[in-house]
């Protein structure tokens, strides 16, 4: 099974987090969950990724989110 068909296979509500609304899938891998930390310029969000099943931290740069 590749990434798109194990996104795809992935539920609402196995996806859900804190905020639900706020889950986005990012380069078809990473699945970002709430934020966890944040500066000026940039957050910390939690992040599962969908190929290794691990969660890792992922900064990203404020103007990215919107």
């Amino acid at each position: 099974m590749d990434v798109e068909q194990t996104t795809q296979a992935l539920t609402a509500q196995q996806l859900a987090g804190p905020s639900q609304s706020m889950n986005r899938i990012v380069g078809g891998r990473f699945v970002l969950k709430e934020t966890i930390g944040s500066g000026s310029f940039a957050k910390v969000k939690l992040a599962y990724d969908l190929q290794s099943h691990e969660y890792f931290a992922i900064k990203v740069r404020a103007w990215l989110l919107g």
